[in-house]
């Protein structure tokens, strides 16, 4: 079972990595894994840094920034990676105008007493990202510390880059089949499922309406996707639609609705987790509800044959 320090623990050795992680990518896997295993080695307790919430949610430079993963989403991978000690530091406006030098000194060396600091590729901290392996390699001659700065060389897929913006960028494009690639995993959306007009079920095809757990969340593109959907432990194929349902009433907020495939059952209230494998098509208006019905007929018949 992991352990979640809310604030600094105070150590007397420690193995660090520190970032946002937002998505826990391959790039991060790899980094998580190359500093666990220099942990091990070294016989040292490995703590990773994680800045909660993401600086940008709190810092609010692009309202428009969203989460690829929650907290809880997160605490579970890396759980999963082995992970035992996550400190979760709290990121607030007064974190966020520390100096580098003294967000390492007073927020790092002073407290954690880091041994080794192991270090993204691109890493930059403290005001206006100031801060970079330069910085602690300066402070260790300024302090004459024994500590070791390890910087690792960037993690490619056959030669492109991966990063949590580049991520976004394809969920919001809807190029869904692309994520997979850069983050080891399918995206995936957790939420309650709650009423909502029942319009599916006059279709034919009646929906699950869910509600994301955090709003903060990345909702993929509008459109219809082949998915699967997790309930009650087991998993079911599902098409899933993003939007405005603009062929049956005028709304302005977007709703998640899947049709489950080869299930019957009330889950009002239950919560569900769907995995988004690959965009089928755009959300459209249909001249009738006729056209809409076949339309729907075609989504499922391609989910089920995937």
């Amino acid at each position: 079972m992991m352990k979640i320090y809310k604030e600094l623990p105070q150590l007397t050795e420690s193995v660090i990595t520190i970032g946002s992680f937002d998505g826990l990518h391959l790039g991060h896997q790899y980094l998580i894994t190359e500093a666990q295993e220099i942990a091990t080695a070294r016989d040292i307790p490995f703590y990773l840094i994680s800045f909660e919430p993401h600086p940008r949610l709190v810092l609010k430079q692009n309202d428009d920034f969203k989460l690829l993963q929650t907290l809880q989403e997160k605490i579970a991978h890396l759980e999963q990676l082995g992970v035992q000690n996550l400190i979760a530091l709290p990121f607030t406006e007064a974190l966020s105008q520390k100096s580098a030098e003294d967000f390492i000194l007073n927020d790092i060396l002073i407290p954690l007493q880091p041994k080794i600091v192991v270090l993204g590729y691109d890493h930059k901290f403290g005001k206006d990202r100031q801060g970079s392996k330069d910085t602690f390699i300066a402070l260790k001659e300024k302090l004459r510390l024994e500590i070791e700065i390890i910087q690792l060389d960037e993690y490619l897929i056959k030669r492109a880059h991966v990063s949590s913006s580049i991520i976004r960028n394809h969920i919001q494009n809807g190029s869904i089949d692309q994520v997979k690639n850069l983050l080891g995993y399918e995206y995936s959306i957790t939420g309650k499922v709650i009423e909502g007009k029942q319009l599916g079920r006059t279709l034919g095809y009646p929906t699950a309406n869910i509600l994301p757990d955090d709003p903060n969340k990345l909702i993929p593109k509008k459109g219809v996707y082949s998915t699967s959907i997790l309930v009650d432990g087991k998993r079911y194929k599902a098409a899933t639609s993003i939007g405005l349902n603009p062929t049956v009433e005028v709304r302005k907020d977007e709703s998640i609705e899947s049709y489950i495939l080869d299930f019957d059952g009330n889950i009002y209230g239950e919560s569900v987790c769907i995995d988004f494998k690959l965009f089928l098509r755009e959300e459209k208006k249909f001249d009738s509800m006729e056209e809409l019905i076949l339309a729907m007929a075609s989504d499922v018949a391609l989910v089920d044959n995937s």
